[in-house]
């Protein structure tokens, strides 16, 4: 039974008439058992959402539950379980520590941890291992870098050369390129690198008495005494400092500024200005200015925002309200429990408990009151109005129209129905009327 009822919320398309709260209608949206079950159209899409199990249903694919899991020809996730990809000329298969995949003409496969081989994953060209931590390979642009016994042991190979022995001592180079050293890490540090250029850069780790780094032309320059005690940082835009980092910390030349962590704020760029009280838990505002733009962010005791970008619009007061302006539409709802922007998660949740709703898009606009018990829609010259199955009054098409218990009886200029039955107004007996 529980199936057949998925089946028809999912895939049947729906042709009922209201009938609060099993069934109502608002705007474009088709909605069951008031905001549990929700069918639309968005941006030529076709979207199902199933509250409070997080499932939404596209065309194409399913996201359930959401966003740990999407189900989709092209590409699939159940995190941390499951994953699946499939491209024109590779593909991608893992359950649990079993996985397997192509890339062009070549396969491979692997059972972590006793063998395997990826290609083109996690930002490696090739990945291999036997009975880890024992023994690991990984390739990266003709650098290769093999693990024994990891993380204690390590070769370097191909464009990169050297070896570790962890936390003892290591050494890695790219001739003419880089080269770095360690003694007892992370204490001991020391690297070469930009060789190949006029301007090389050295730098020099004692942790935590002294870190050092500069350019050969000292345009860059950085040192800290007892990190995180006192730090100095320069390059060719200006020069921080900063006393018991992040506590205080002070900036001149491109980026001027002070900020007394947590207590106050205030930085200034050219193409943004900062400024907190209470920094970040009573009071921050950004303001940007990028290519003639301005964009303005406030946020209130973390939840609460006022957000403005070019033609878009948000703000909230937790967990009060919520309204945003994007483009050609608005919307507004009260209460707004989920505070952040994330549409999708905004989408399934804020619903659930909104009791008022007011939507706006070009010429169309709505509110909804109790889930569908009072709703109010307008575009252009047409309007309907609705309290639950009790009442429903609209105009479309210059024709005005009244119905009674979800349509059990209508009454309009030239007709009218009784018991579902069309009767012309004016004549004897009954017919029906197209």
């Amino acid at each position: 039974m529980h199936r057949y009822l998925l089946t028809l919320f999912l895939l049947l398309p729906l042709s009922l008439e209201a009938f609060w709260p099993v069934f109502y209608e608002f705007g474009e949206e088709k909605r069951i058992f008031g905001p549990l079950v929700s069918f639309s159209k968005k941006e030529g899409k076709k979207e199902k959402i199933i509250r409070p199990l997080f499932l939404i249903h596209e065309e194409k694919a399913l996201m359930f539950p959401y966003p740990l899991a999407k189900f989709s020809p092209d590409k699939s996730y159940f995190i941390p379980f499951y994953s699946a990809t499939k491209e024109i000329d590779r593909s991608y298969f893992s359950l649990f520590l079993l996985f397997y995949g192509r890339e062009g003409d070549e396969t491979f496969f692997g059972i972590f941890p006793f063998y395997g081989e990826m290609k083109n994953r996690f930002g490696r060209d090739r990945i291999g291992f036997f009975l880890w931590p024992i023994y690991g390979v990984s390739e990266i642009k003709g650098k290769k870098k093999e693990n024994f016994i990891w993380p204690f042991f390590s070769l370097y190979s191909g464009k990169e050369t050297g070896y570790k022995v962890f936390p003892l001592y290591g050494v890695r180079e790219i001739e003419g390129v880089k080269k770095s050293r360690f003694f007892l890490w992370p204490l001991i540090y020391l690297e070469k690198k930009d060789m190949d250029t006029e301007d090389p850069y050295y730098s020099f780790y004692f942790l935590p008495f002294y870190l050092s780094g500069r350019n050969e032309s000292r345009s860059v320059e950085s040192y800290c005494v007892l990190f995180p005690l006192y730090c100095y940082f320069k390059n060719r835009e200006g020069t921080k400092e900063s006393i018991l980092w992040p506590f205080i910390t002070k900036s001149d030349g491109k980026e001027v500024g002070i900020s007394i962590f947590p207590f106050f704020k205030h930085l200034v760029t050219e193409e943004y200005e900062i400024e907190g009280i209470l920094w970040p838990f009573l009071y921050t505002k950004k303001e940007s200015f990028f290519e003639g733009e301005e964009e303005i962010d406030v946020r209130f005791l973390i939840l609460n925002r006022y957000a403005k970008k070019g033609e878009e619009t948000f703000f909230n007061v937790w967990p009060l309200f919520g309204y945003e302006e994007k483009k050609n539409t608005k919307s507004f709802s009260l209460p707004f429990l989920f505070p952040f922007r994330f549409e999708r998660i905004q989408s399934l949740i804020n619903p659930l408990f909104s009791i008022v709703e007011y939507k706006r898009k070009d010429d169309w606009r709505g509110l909804n009151i109790l889930y569908g018990l009072y709703t109010d829609e307008r575009k252009g010259e047409n309007w309907k109005k609705r309290f639950a199955f009790l009442l429903e009054a609209k105009k479309e098409e210059g024709r005005t129209l009244i119905e009674i218990l979800s349509g059990l009886f209508a009454i309009e200029e030239s007709k009218m129905r009784v018991f579902f039955v069309p009767i012309r107004r004016g004549q004897r007996g009954t017919q029906n009327v197209p």
